[in-house]
């Protein structure tokens, strides 16, 4: 009895195997790959994602200039053009030791060799030693006048200082080089320039000229050092 039920529940194991066998799909043989040759992929290839480059502007270095402090040894300015047509009545003056000629009013009388003078007013020319140096700032000579409280008579209250070029309209050139002494108002009285003679043998020389307020603008436009 007991070896009956022993083979029964053998028999009843094997056909329950056998039917979870039945149940399993069979597994695909794995391809192999021949020699030589790449096995082909089954799976899609999907396009690389790039990320679309952005342009960026750059900026060109741009230097800064240095600044550079400059020292002018010579006052330069535009050549000056006339105020006003000088009258045909003006009498013309040379003075050779000066080594200067200007024009000046035709109702003057001249005085000496270095000055003419009338009832509106008058010119005078002199010189002054002044050692030229590498850094001729003539306009120091102006910048003390202006200021000083004695000379307030003749330059006003509040005198103009300017730099002078003088210029040769004929030749086209520069003949000399100064500042000016101007009043600013009615209340001055004359103007003054200092004036360096380009001549070698003048190195150390300032020439001065003075003349009325009035008439100083024409008579500076008519000088010339020769």
């Amino acid at each position: 009895m007991k070896k009956w039920y022993t083979q029964i529940l053998r028999g009843v194991s094997l056909a329950l195997l056998a039917a979870l066998c039945a149940c399993q799909p069979a597994s695909a043989p794995t391809p192999t790959q021949p020699p030589g040759k790449k096995l082909a992929s089954t799976a899609a290839i999907q396009p690389r994602q790039t990320t679309p480059a952005t342009e960026t502007m750059v900026t060109p270095f741009t230097a800064t200039p240095r600044a550079y402090e400059t020292t002018v040894n010579e006052a330069t300015i535009t050549p000056p053009v006339p105020p006003t047509s000088l009258p045909e009545s003006w009498k013309s003056f040379r003075n050779a030791a000066l080594n200067v000629t200007l024009r000046y009013p035709g109702n003057w009388r001249l005085e000496t060799g270095a000055r003419a003078s009338g009832q509106d007013g008058f010119f005078e020319l002199s010189t002054r030693a002044y050692r030229a140096s590498l850094f001729d700032r003539l306009v120091n000579l102006c910048v003390q006048d202006a200021n000083n409280p004695g000379l307030a008579p003749l330059f006003g209250s509040l005198p103009f200082i300017t730099d002078w070029q003088g210029w040769d309209a004929d030749r086209q050139a520069s003949t000399g080089y100064g500042c000016i002494v101007s009043p600013s108002g009615a209340d001055g009285a004359q103007a003054l320039l200092y004036a360096r003679d380009p001549r070698p043998e003048a190195r150390n020389q300032l020439l001065l000229l003075r003349a009325d307020a009035a008439h100083f603008g024409g008579i500076l436009s008519s000088l010339r050092l020769i």
